[in-house]
């Protein structure tokens, strides 16, 4: 019979960076080298390049019912899979998902004060330190507008951006997971004083880049904030000329690999149909790529809209306007199926449904 010890390092690797991450859980037990292993850094990478070139996510994450749990659950059947108990805040605020990177869950209560790293798939919680900010300016004087968090692809070290807005200006500090540390930075975002971050369902996280919509009221005015994890940079992003001005409800997202906006617009000489246009950034240039009709109670859920297939992830009321439901839509046939799954009914989480997929991140 073969050992372990006897298949060359090289095929080993190859055979188990492939398994799942309960099973790499389970076999770092087997014995001291199968450990250290599977913990080390270069074995975590070989594993998540393995889960980056697979098509689709392994989970769906969502509120359901429990506001201090993310429930799992299967893509493909939408069975639930298990709950996740999520940190407790002393002050009984419930905690949101504020960036998704490789598997690492930001996540934060209400005030955006209070943060954390989680790895669901390890169960693995990492609580990140006191902010300096508001030990630099007067902490009744400070706001935490807005929360980033994404890859360094140079310096491979995990960040989150917070963005403060004080009484005479905007702050900007970064948190480095690689030295455990905040420190404030110059760079600022370019907007006026007087502006909001819609935070709630207007980021984007892609290439090493966080994306928010931006909206100023005077005048009024929207646009896209972009900050680059590596060089920590801001830059301002117009949106589409057609969509300027407009007070419809607009959402960015990571579709195909490409920046993209969700546009929720009504006609009224059609009806009072509901349309989403889809608009993608293309070489510094926006396109309009597509125009989706929905009925008229319901809303593409977000950050995840798509299913593998081309189906649309869709919410629609029952009961009454504080419940939620999630349906699949068929744009093509306009039909909705329903897959038994109810939202969560605090605000704030009645729309987001989170595609997840595994990984060893934070295991080490």
């Amino acid at each position: 019979m073969v050992s372990p010890k006897d298949i060359p390092h090289e095929i080993l690797l190859d055979i188990i960076a492939k398994l799942p991450v309960k099973s790499l859980l389970k076999f770092r037990c087997v014995c001291k080298s199968w450990h250290a292993l599977i913990s080390s850094p270069s074995f975590i990478s070989a594993h998540l390049e393995r889960t980056a070139m697979k098509s689709g996510c392994d989970y769906l994450l969502m509120h359901s019912g429990n506001p201090d749990c993310l429930s799992v659950f299967c893509p493909e059947t939408y069975a639930k899979c298990l709950e996740l108990d999520l940190p407790r805040h002393k002050s009984g605020s419930s905690f949101y998902v504020y960036g998704s990177c490789n598997g690492l869950l930001c996540i934060s209560d209400t005030t955006m004060e209070s943060t954390y790293l989680w790895n669901p798939s390890i169960r693995k919680f990492k609580r990140l330190p006191k902010g300096l900010i508001c030990g630099k300016y007067r902490y009744r004087s400070v706001a935490t507008v807005s929360l980033g968090f994404g890859l360094d692809v140079g310096g491979n070290d995990y960040k989150v951006v917070r963005i403060g807005r004080f009484l005479h200006g905007v702050c900007v500090e970064v948190y480095s997971l690689r030295l455990d540390s905040w420190r404030i930075i110059n760079a600022v975002p370019p907007v006026t004083k007087i502006f909001s971050v819609f935070w709630s369902e207007k980021w984007a996280y892609l290439n090493g880049v966080v994306y928010w919509i931006v909206q100023e009221f005077f005048p009024y005015c929207r646009y896209i904030i972009s900050f680059d994890m590596e060089n920590e940079v801001f830059q301002r992003i117009m949106l589409p000329d057609r969509l300027l001005t407009v007070t419809d409800s607009i959402s960015s997202r990571v579709l195909e690999k490409s920046l993209s906006l969700f546009h929720r617009r009504q006609e009224w000489d059609r009806g009072y149909r509901y349309y989403y246009d889809i608009w993608v950034l293309e070489m510094d240039s926006w396109r309009m790529i597509r125009t989706i009709p929905v009925p008229a109670e319901g809303k593409i859920a977000w950050p995840l809209a798509f299913t593998e297939n081309g189906g649309v992830h869709f919410t629609t009321r029952y009961e009454n306007w504080q419940h939620r439901k999630l349906e699949l839509y068929d744009p093509k046939s306009e039909q909705v199926t329903d897959t038994g799954i109810k939202l969560g009914t605090y605000s704030g989480t009645r729309r987001r449904i989170y595609g997840y997929s595994e990984s060893l991140i934070l295991l080490n």
